[in-house]
């Protein structure tokens, strides 16, 4: 054990140990490297069966692999295995992967930075659960300016324009050899390089000081910290801290505008940048320099720090820590009372977080009892909590399904508070919350227009395939110009169109309007009209559990068999990822292939595919799943909409009586022009012990029609022909006739 001091080449060395019966003798190899980048401290806390837990470590500029433990490693159970690693690449990525569709349970990869005086900065904490959709990639870049690194230094003065480039008549200085200053004053600033801003979002500052602080980045005030007021040399510090540590606040690299300030300001620039920090203390005899600071560059993905803290509930079931375990088996909940509930969350060592956006998940086993509601705040110490966002009116449409909230906010906050989850029915009191989280997003983002097919038609009292708009990260409060049908509503944090529509509308066009968080409004314009899918059409519908790679898979719906037909549609790029989402078509009777795509190659993740499913999805007709292989790799389904019979739709023939019915009443020839007809769900009831029922239908082409898949719903006993054959008895004995009565009751909803 030990720290190396100086480099050296691998040199072995021979081992010997004394035993109570002689000496027993081994080898080793040693050597020692110099890091030229930056050493970064890797954790698995391993449970079970680590073997077939994996990850990664990528250069984001080319996806070199930079270190992997891949599946099958021999790293052994039930302990934390830890590993040293010098990066030397700016930007490097971490991605969390496994041969089943979830880690162990506490099963984690953490990744520090380590700092002196044996200091660790947590910069990841990720686990594999795709069951409750983590995010399993992580994005990152090595310091820009790393722990005892020069900066320059003025002390006991505050000059004018202190915090801009200049440096003349700076004294200059690392961590540990800075003077006293003359008073309570000591000022810091150092440049940094930024050679593409359009790889960055915002910065991490982790600063080591004991009172208060004020950080500029290039000439503007980005963060203070136990300092009120105009800097002037008078100022003191209103806060002290115990122990002598680096504190973390994350920052923006543009400021949000809000309404109390319409123009942004840009904190980062491409180039040279200077950060100048203002330390202050509580009076002039605290004069010592204990001053570090490191600076790392946020790239453009949303991240999300919410791993070290404290966590407090009031009203709700279940550790406030549930919410952001990363684990599908812990959640948050309330069964029992629609009173008061919060849950506060107190970051760690008073880390500042920046957040712009919210992200809340329902529970991954049921859409029932889902949130729709809850309020947001943030605070510092005992500061009075800061309203950062009310929440009203939440839909979800599958299990699972994560719904992002963004707000205008400009602080960073060390406490977060989440008060009155609710269903939103006060007759119904129980909620579920799968995931919580809080991220700080790009501010540099150049956010397109959003945009939805132009021209949309929906089926009556069928379920809706969500319109999900494209191009919709970075918007909120999306509204409508006039009210959709009713059944189907715009969700006015997502603008995801659901619902199930109860009356037919001619299409008519809306004008969906929402606003950038960077700022500016966008509006799309649609054509929406709800209808039957029936006279020759059936309605198929697509079930997708899509992975956490969207951009790399795709699908086309051909018509015929096989995928040299005509495309009828199709997309480039799945809209949403580690999610449920479904496609409604509605389509001639015949023969189509749907073809799945994914183009690098490694097939879709472990528990992903899609299914086909007819009947409201009561029906599954074919699953899919995609194995790897030569990119790109390709899975196909033929499948017909050729549907003889609908449900709610069909017309049927049907014979109530107790007088003998033809024994032909079952051949293609019968003539049952008398009897009456009805839909299924108003077909009477009868004192008769058999009801009759018939529907004749032609097909062409009977090769193209294997299988016939019936799906019925019964109360009794069931005898079913095809052409004059008896092809199924269900709950009846062997032998029976028109007075033969069921085995047992069947319940008539399934």
């Amino acid at each position: 054990s030990g720290i190396g001091t100086v480099t050296q080449a691998m040199t072995s060395y021979t081992v010997t140990a004394t035993m109570s019966d002689g000496t027993a003798t081994g080898t080793i190899s040693i050597g020692i490297n110099e890091c030229t980048g930056t050493v970064y401290k890797l954790v698995r806390s391993y449970r079970i069966q680590p073997q077939s837990e994996a990850f990664r470590i990528r250069n984001t500029a080319n996806d070199d692999i930079l270190y992997e433990v891949a599946v099958g490693h021999s790293h052994p159970a039930k302990q934390d295995w830890i590993h040293y690693i010098c990066i030397t690449v700016d930007r490097f990525d971490i991605t969390v992967y496994g041969e089943g569709t979830v880690w162990s349970s506490s099963s984690f990869l953490y990744l520090y930075a380590l700092l002196p005086d044996n200091e660790e900065e947590m910069l990841v904490k990720m686990r594999f659960d795709e069951v409750q959709g983590n995010d399993h990639e992580y994005f990152l870049r090595r310091y820009s300016i790393d722990h005892s690194q020069q900066w320059y230094y003025k002390m006991g003065d505050l000059p004018a324009n202190w915090y801009n480039s200049e440096t003349s008549n700076w004294g200059q200085a690392a961590r540990g050899n800075f003077p006293e200053s003359d008073n309570q004053i000591q000022l810091y600033k150092k440049s940094f390089s930024i050679s593409a801003l359009s790889e960055v979002a915002g910065l991490v500052l982790s600063l080591r000081y004991k009172y208060g602080c004020v950080v500029y980045l290039n000439g503007h005030e980005a963060w203070r910290n136990g300092v009120n007021g105009e800097l002037t040399t008078s100022s003191t510090a209103e806060n002290a801290y115990q122990d002598l540590k680096y504190h973390i606040v994350t920052l923006p690299g543009r400021s949000v505008i809000t309404s109390s300030s319409e123009t942004p300001i840009y904190y980062l620039q491409q180039g040279t940048n200077t950060i100048a920090i203002a330390l202050l203390a509580i009076s002039n005899s605290q004069k010592t320099s204990y001053f570090d600071a490191m600076v790392r560059l946020v790239t453009t993905h949303s991240h999300a720090h919410i791993w070290e803290f404290t966590a407090t509930t009031t009203g709700i079931s279940g550790a406030g820590s549930n919410a952001f375990d990363m684990e599908y088996t812990s959640i948050l909940k309330n069964d029992y009372t629609a009173g008061p509930n919060s849950l506060i969350v107190t970051l760690n060592n008073d880390r500042r977080e920046w957040v712009s956006s919210v992200q809340i998940q329902n529970y991954y086993y049921s859409n029932s009892a889902n949130p729709v509601q809850f309020v947001l705040y943030g605070r510092n110490g005992e500061d009075e909590w800061t309203l950062l966002k009310e929440v009203t009116g939440l839909t979800y449409s599958t299990p699972g399904q994560r719904r992002r909230i963004y707000f205008p906010n400009n602080t960073p906050y060390n406490q977060f508070k989440f008060e009155n989850f609710g269903s939103g029915d006060s007759s119904a009191c129980s909620w579920r919350v799968q995931s919580l989280d809080l991220f700080a997003d790009n501010m540099f983002m150049d956010i397109p227009n959003f945009s939805y097919d132009s021209s949309v038609t929906v089926y009556k009292d069928i379920e809706m395939s969500e319109m999900i708009p494209e191009n919709a990260e970075g918007y909120m409060n999306f509204r409508i110009s006039s009210p959709l049908p009713n059944g189907v509503v715009l969700d006015p944090y997502t603008g995801w169109i659901s619902g199930t529509a109860t009356t037919e509308s001619p299409a008519t066009t809306y004008t969906i309007t929402a606003t950038k968080i960077t700022g500016g409004d966008a509006s799309a314009t649609i054509s929406f009209g709800v209808t039957i899918c029936t006279g020759g059409r059936s309605l198929m519908t697509i079930r997708f559990r899509a992975d956490n790679y969207p951009s790399e898979n795709s699908w086309k719906l051909y018509e015929g068999r096989g995928t040299s037909g005509t495309v009828l549609d199709s997309i480039s790029s799945f809209p949403v990822q580690n999610a449920f989402y479904y496609i409604d078509f509605c389509l001639n009777d015949g023969i189509y292939t749907f073809e799945g795509k994914d183009t690098y190659g490694d097939g879709w993740s472990v528990g992903t595919g899609y299914t086909l499913t007819v009947d409201l999805g009561e029906m599954e007709l074919d699953i899919m799943e995609m194995n790897s292989g030569t990119k790109p790799v390709y899975v196909s389904t033929v499948f017909s909409t050729y549907f003889p019979f609908q449900i709610e739709y069909t017309d049927w023939k049907v014979y109530q009586s107790t007088d003998e019915v033809s024994s032909e009443w079952n051949s293609v020839s019968f003539d049952d022009s008398t009897w009456n007809t009805y839909k299924a769900a108003n077909i009477p009831a009868t004192s008769a012990i058999t009801t009759y029922i018939r529907k004749s239908f032609s097909i062409s082409g009977v090769s193209d029609y294997q299988v016939m898949n019936v799906r019925v719903k019964y109360a009794g006993g069931v005898a079913a022909y095809l052409n004059g054959n008896l092809v199924a008895r269900l709950n009846l004995e062997e032998d029976f006739d028109s007075l033969t009565l069921s085995i047992t009751d069947h319940d008539a909803t399934v």
